[in-house]
């Protein structure tokens, strides 16, 4: 079996599909580290990974607390600029890289795999010790604003990547875009009926579905659920995930809607600066538990679009209402609308009244039917995972190759002799 290094960066929605990728192949018996932030070395042990930091607690706080330079590249280049060259820049790329290497202990059976953009150092990586490499694109979105994102700071990055490739003996490149585009295999975590593959999408990538993680609870997020679960009334949950990167208007309206309507509520949300000053009687605060879990006690779900949370609100079979205005946000919404699994509401239409009507319409009256029929959808896909082997065989593409064609030819004689 393989040893598989993950790289990741950023905030939960980031590193949680990583994680879960990890464990569905430590589940095939595959050795897997992941690198990424010190926040979430708990969360990885968890799922049966190694872990590797790439930074303090101190670092991370910071790191969290600078996202809010990337809400807007177009408006705040600078702003936008500033934080890649500070977090991805060459110094943070030549640590990273000498942190894979201090992990990498069995090189001909390696392999590495990194977020598409933010995880540069593990592109680099692999070109430096001549090992198989794929990136993981988590969104849709992202392939969309690459050109957008090139022609804005594509030529700073290109130069920082280059110091650092100086630095490392490597031959510079001309292009951040192409260069992120090289690797011959992109994953992209999401199944095609969520979204096709587009013209200017690389030809390399494909989508092998939602990762479902495993979902945690804790008696002490029981306790706290325990007179809404037993209310007997219906049950919103409101997140906006675990960044800090939020309009703090989306708590507001939010909760807002839910005091107009006849159910419960419950609010995850982390940080204590995001959250209302006063909170309407139906609804509880949970700073930390698992989303997943959650899900399963919950009748809806008021989110900010990211892909992580409309997977495993698809997956638990409840209608969404999203409110979207960063990044990734306003497209998947989008995309769930038009499957006539929610309700979008751009931040020009974040009127608490409407959004109550939706809530309500959603509680009571059963009009999203098609919530239930892609639940099975999604739940089949998850037992038929045939895309592992498109990892697997990088270890060893020849040999897995040959393995994979007697598998196909014996499924071939076997229905023959059926038949």
């Amino acid at each position: 079996m393989a040893d598989i290094i993950l790289v990741t960066h950023w905030t939960g929605g980031d590193v949680f599909p990583i994680i879960t990728l990890g464990n569905i192949l430590v589940n095939r018996n595959h050795h897997v580290t992941i690198l990424t932030h010190c926040y979430y070395k708990d969360i990885a042990h968890q799922h049966n990974l190694k872990f590797c930091a790439i930074d303090t607690p101190e670092e991370f706080e910071q790191m969290n607390n600078d996202l809010h330079m990337l809400a807007n590249p177009v408006k705040d280049t600078q702003a936008t600029i500033y934080f890649n060259k500070k977090y991805h820049g060459k110094d943070k790329l030549l640590h990273e890289v000498e942190k894979i290497k201090s992990i990498c202990t069995r090189k001909k059976k390696t392999i590495i795999i990194g977020r598409h953009r933010s995880s540069v150092s593990s592109l680099l990586a692999a070109e430096v010790l001549g090992l198989p490499y794929a990136s993981i694109v988590l969104a849709p979105n992202y392939l969309d604003h690459m050109n957008l994102h090139n022609e804005i700071f594509g030529e700073n990055m290109t130069e920082e990547i280059n110091k650092a490739r100086q630095t490392l003996q490597l031959a510079p490149i001309s292009d951040w875009k192409d260069w992120l585009y090289c690797p011959k295999k992109i994953f992209g975590i999401w199944p095609e009926w969520f979204a096709k593959p587009e013209e200017n999408w690389p030809s390399s990538l494909v989508p092998i579905g939602f990762l479902q993680k495993k979902h945690h609870n804790s008696d002490d997020v029981n306790d706290i659920l325990k007179p809404v679960i037993h209310s007997g009334k219906k049950i919103a949950l409101i997140t906006a995930g675990t960044s800090k990167m939020i309009n703090p208007d989306f708590f507001k309206v939010a909760a807002t809607a839910c005091s107009k309507v006849n159910c419960k509520a419950i609010l995850l949300l982390r940080h204590d600066e995001l959250c209302p000053e006063t909170l309407p009687g139906n609804i509880i605060r949970i700073k930390k538990a698992d989303l997943g879990y959650l899900m399963t006690k919950a009748n809806v779900i008021i989110h900010h679009g990211g892909i992580g949370t409309l997977s495993e609100a698809i997956m638990a079979g409840i209608p969404q209402i999203i409110l979207p205005h960063l990044t990734d946000g306003p497209d998947n919404a989008f995309r769930i609308q038009n499957l006539g699994l929610g309700k979008l509401f751009p931040i020009l239409r974040w009127d608490a009244a409407k959004i109550a009507e939706t809530l309500d319409d959603m509680l009571f009256k059963n009009n999203y039917k098609n919530v239930a029929l892609y639940s099975q959808k999604l739940k089949m896909e998850q037992d038929n995972q045939n895309w592992i082997h498109l990892i697997e065989e990088m270890e060893n593409p020849a040999a897995n190759m040959e393995k994979r064609l007697k598998q196909l030819e014996n499924k071939k004689e076997i229905r023959r002799i059926a038949t």
